[in-house]
């Protein structure tokens, strides 16, 4: 079966490109409920600063998987019903009964996810009812997730099977498993009966109720838990500098800004990405040659890790999508690819640009200069309006989505956005002096963006299996 949406831990929400409409703000509804749920609570940030080191760290992917297999089974319920309740809180009692049916034919696996609150979807009798409900859903998720860190001992356990250990204890349970806490809070609330009825033990396992909107509290309670985790690791200072970013920042407050969190992506396609490492910059020219557009790919500079500059080159043999691939350790031999290089280039995402877009520019031989922001265009969003301040923006209609494209003088940011962004991203950046313009060929090459974010959507990849490192 296809996937309709994923939500990418710190890499935040991608849905199908390919999507039918009718589907898409639904999608969004369901993967944004998750993006709230693990950004705002400590629990779900304890999980994403557990991902965001778990290429690096085994002890970090050991146990976010753990933590994971604790919490899905209550974002999957939680999700599934605020996506069908908003069906009749947008549509009426009649659609959101449609919705139902039309889950059970299309995924019999979530249509389980929204029948174990039958105790709460059977109460929708009206679009007042379905807001009432969509609200206690989601706060008592909330509640589920927001565990007091310091009764999760990461940095006493050693490995995976004793933190595993620790959750099945039948006594710590309702304290720290969101899963379970879940349960609890759904059961003592809306069944009838005697179990699963430890009310005691959840509110003993939360941190302060009226903490609960402090998202700056959230934060620094599980970035001191992971952290204290990371203490035998000789690159502890790098892992703490990557996870001190994680948390709700990101979650725009503004109508509709759940659209900005969102970006369409070829999520289920088979995809092959072949890695070559080049030795040297003489190398990695010879590959450049090769092309038939010479362009140079720089990628995002890792936190914890920003000394590291990689310059790619995507290219192809016997039909297969290849990636030759430079790192760079010294600051000159990477400036002096930039300076010394006649093609364009290509950025990912803004973090070298912040600081060091005059000097970049400067150095060039060919203008204009790309940004792409791979990820959701929310994640760009601070950096556009002060970085493109007075500058253009405009959208390029791409099959079902709209590549937005904001310039000022010779650098030009593109990024891929869902339909229902357009409006959002308009009101949002004219109130901070951006100019609309509705002609988008007065703002960039339309076909050479087109072909870019063709060629950087095709070299994305969706999991670390798509991509193969080969001699």
């Amino acid at each position: 079966m296809k996937e309709e949406g994923q939500f990418r831990f710190t890499n935040g929400i991608a849905i199908d490109a390919d999507l039918e409409s009718e589907r898409v703000k639904a999608v969004i509804n369901h993967e944004y409920t998750h993006q709230k749920l693990y950004s705002m609570t400590t629990y779900g940030q304890m999980v994403l600063m557990l991902e965001k080191n778990s290429m690096f760290h085994n002890k970090s992917k050991e146990f976010q998987m753990v933590l994971f297999d604790y919490l899905n089974r209550m974002q999957e319920r939680t999700a599934v019903n605020i996506e069908i309740m908003n069906e009749c809180i947008v549509n009426g009692t009649g659609r959101y009964k449609v919705a139902i049916e039309k889950l059970q034919n299309r995924n019999r696996k979530y249509y389980n996810y929204f029948r174990k609150l039958c105790c709460i979807n059977g109460k929708v009798d009206s679009k007042d009812d379905a807001e009432e409900l969509v609200q206690i859903v989601e706060g008592l998720a909330t509640v589920a997730l927001n565990v007091n860190p310091e009764l999760i001992p990461l940095e006493k356990v050693n490995d995976a099977r004793t933190l595993k250990k620790y959750f099945d204890n039948p006594t710590n349970g309702s304290l720290i498993s969101p899963n379970k806490r879940f349960d609890i809070l759904v059961n003592t609330i809306f069944r009838e009966n005697d179990n699963n009825c430890d009310i005691e033990s959840v509110l003993n396992g939360s941190i302060e109720l009226e903490k609960m909107d402090d998202y700056d509290y959230i934060h620094r309670l599980a970035f001191q838990t992971v952290s204290k985790m990371l203490n035998d690791s000789p690159l502890k200072q790098r892992y703490v500098k990557r996870i001190d970013t994680v948390g709700g920042r990101y979650i725009l407050n503004v109508k509709g800004g759940k659209y900005l969190t969102t970006k369409p992506a070829k999520i289920n396609a088979n995809k092959k990405v072949y890695l070559k490492v080049v030795r040297n910059e003489g190398d990695l020219i010879v590959q450049l040659e090769k092309q038939e557009h010479r362009e140079l790919f720089v990628m995002h500079r890792l936190g914890g890790f920003e000394e590291i500059h990689t310059v790619c080159v995507y290219g192809k043999e016997a039909g297969k999508n290849i990636i030759y691939f430079l790192g760079l350790t010294k600051e000159d031999q990477f400036y002096n690819i930039i300076s010394n290089t006649s093609c364009k280039f290509i950025f990912y995402k803004t973090k070298i640009m912040q600081n060091e877009a005059k000097s970049i520019r400067k150095m060039v031989r060919e203008l204009p200069i790309y940004i792409f922001e791979d990820g959701p265009i929310i994640g760009a969003i601070t950096f556009i309006k002060n970085f493109f301040k007075n500058g253009q923006f405009g959208f390029i209609e791409n099959d079902k989505h709209y590549i937005f494209v904001v310039r000022k003088r010779s650098i030009i940011l593109y990024a891929d956005i869902v339909l229902d962004a357009k409006d959002i991203l308009i009101n949002e950046l004219c109130e901070d002096n951006l100019n609309y313009i509705k002609e988008i060929n007065e703002i960039c090459n339309v076909k050479e963006v087109l072909r870019l974010d063709r060629t950087c959507n095709e070299y994305e990849i969706n999991s670390k299996e798509d991509i193969k490192l080969v001699k």
